[in-house]
């Protein structure tokens, strides 16, 4: 039963990546004239994936189980979201408040090359530097064409 639920979670996964050349291979079949959708064209692909592991599951000579079939298909489908939303709850829902920049890193100080001084500085105290030095030391401005 196993089988089922890996062959069905890469069936998931590849949805996305097989659903584009199934669209265009579905387009030039002569006297076909079906315009799928976005959402038809997605349903088609995953049930077509679907069908293939359980084909494999049957050839492997696996127990198999729908229930673990549909299980595995949608998580490695929607896996990529589910991940996504346990990481960053606030990033996956596209909010503007969002300020993480998908770097995973412990929290506390990072040691930071330089000299002596700036040695034990905090990655905030290095921000706040850089941006004081961009504001006392504007860069002169471009010279028009006009004052040319």
């Amino acid at each position: 039963m196993f089988a089922s639920f890996l062959f069905a979670l890469m069936a998931g996964f590849v949805t996305p990546y097989v659903e584009r050349p199934l669209g265009d291979a579905l387009g030039r079949i002569d006297g076909m004239a079906l315009w799928l959708g976005v959402q038809e064209l997605r349903a088609i692909t995953f049930g077509a994936m679907l069908l293939l592991a359980a084909l494999l599951v049957w050839l492997v000579g696996a127990d198999s189980s729908a229930f673990l079939l549909v299980l595995g298909g949608l998580l490695g489908l929607f896996g990529k979201d589910i991940v996504a939303v346990l990481r960053d709850p606030a990033g996956a829902a596209g909010k503007d408040d969002d300020n993480w920049d998908g770097e995973i890193a412990a929290p506390g100080t990072r040691r930071t090359l330089g000299t002596d001084g700036e040695a034990g500085a905090t990655r905030e105290e290095e921000t706040l530097r850089a941006v004081q030095e961009a504001v006392q030391s504007p860069e002169p401005a471009p010279e028009k064409e006009s004052e040319k």
